[in-house]
């Protein structure tokens, strides 16, 4: 018997929800399995309840109180070798990177 393959989890964080289906539909395409997420206190909250998580993809500028830089940095803190991909329609600048693991 054969075990289910198990897809590694993307958190896709975005408040644009037609930039958030395209993002998640290609992360499905290339076999992972996308959880979105409309705003960063969302997808804080599903990595703070301890939910599978392999990666987090963020837009940076996020309306609210927890933007993309926030989430990644609280995120970061919970899990520090998480892989952290950002997404922005607008520039930034270097203070906007999560330090390395």
């Amino acid at each position: 018997m054969h075990e289910p393959v198990r897809r590694p989890v993307v958190v896709v964080a975005e408040d644009d929800p037609i930039a958030m289906r395209i993002v998640a539909a290609e992360l499905e395409a290339a076999g992972y399995q996308a959880v979105t997420c409309s705003d960063g206190i969302a997808a804080l909250e599903y990595v703070a309840f301890g939910e599978r998580l392999d990666a987090l993809v963020t837009d940076v500028h996020m309306p609210g109180s927890v933007d993309g830089l926030f989430l990644a940095n609280e995120v970061r803190s919970l899990r520090p070798r998480l892989p952290v991909v950002y997404l922005s329609g607008r520039a930034v600048g270097d203070r906007a990177q999560v330090p390395r693991p």
